[in-house]
């Protein structure tokens, strides 16, 4: 079963620690099946999912490591992606 861990960052430059930090923790036994995506906000949501399919993982994790918040502590929408961490139980 080959499983995808996702971070979606600010900017290409910026790292996601966690999905690593997962991978990792699976132990070298598991981590052959365990592949790692990064994409930034600036990327239309298109680029994200063609980037999500091609590699046609069974399983999928989204870590979002950096977001914008605005004064109510409600995530900005840069990308135009609408409450897209709310449909997702709030970690996208």
């Amino acid at each position: 079963m080959k499983f995808l861990l996702t971070a979606i960052n600010a900017k290409f430059i910026h790292s996601n620690p966690a999905i690593y930090s997962l991978r990792a923790g699976v132990g070298e036994k598991l981590q052959p099946y365990v592949e790692l995506a990064e994409f930034t906000i600036n990327e239309s949501l298109e680029s994200i999912l063609e980037g999500i399919w091609k590699r046609q993982p069974k399983v999928i994790g989204f870590s979002c490591y950096i977001w914008n918040w605005n004064s109510d502590g409600i995530a900005e929408d840069p990308a135009g992606y609408g409450d897209l961490a709310g449909r997702t139980g709030g970690d996208l």
